[in-house]
C-alpha cells in the first residue's frame, strides 16, 4: 500500500503542479490580453497625432502660400509707392522752378 500511497501522492502533487501551471497561464493570457488592448491604444494614438500632423501640416502650407503672397504684394506696393515718389519729386522740382519763374517775373532786378 505504500508504493500506492506514493504514487496517489505523486498523482497528487502533479495535478496540484498542473492547476498551478494553468493558473499561471490565465494569469499570462490576461497580461497579454491587457499588453494588446495598451498596445491598441497606443496605435490608436498614433494614428490621431499622425491626422493632427497632417493637419498641421497642411496649415503649413497655406500659411507659406499666404506669406508668399503678402511678399509679392508688399514688392507691388513698394514698386507704386517708388512710383509715387518719384511723380512727387518730379512735381516738387516743377514747383521750384515754377518759384524760381515766378521770382524773376515779380523781381527782375534781383537777377541781373
Amino acid at each position: 500500500m505504500k508504493g500506492e500511497d506514493q504514487i496517489l501522492e505523486l498523482l497528487a502533487e502533479l495535478l496540484r503542479k498542473q492547476d498551478q501551471t494553468q493558473e499561471r497561464l490565465q494569469q499570462l493570457t490576461q497580461e497579454v490580453v491587457g499588453v494588446k488592448q495598451e498596445v491598441a491604444g497606443v496605435k490608436q494614438e498614433v494614428q490621431t497625432i499622425s491626422v493632427r500632423l497632417g493637419s498641421i501640416e497642411e496649415n503649413q502650407q497655406a500659411h507659406q502660400q499666404i506669406l508668399r503672397t503678402l511678399a509679392v504684394n508688399q514688392q507691388k506696393h513698394q514698386r507704386e509707392l517708388e512710383g509715387i515718389t518719384d511723380i512727387l519729386d518730379s512735381v516738387a522740382r516743377m514747383q521750384r522752378n515754377q518759384n524760381r519763374r515766378l521770382d524773376r517775373l515779380e523781381n527782375p532786378t534781383d537777377f541781373v
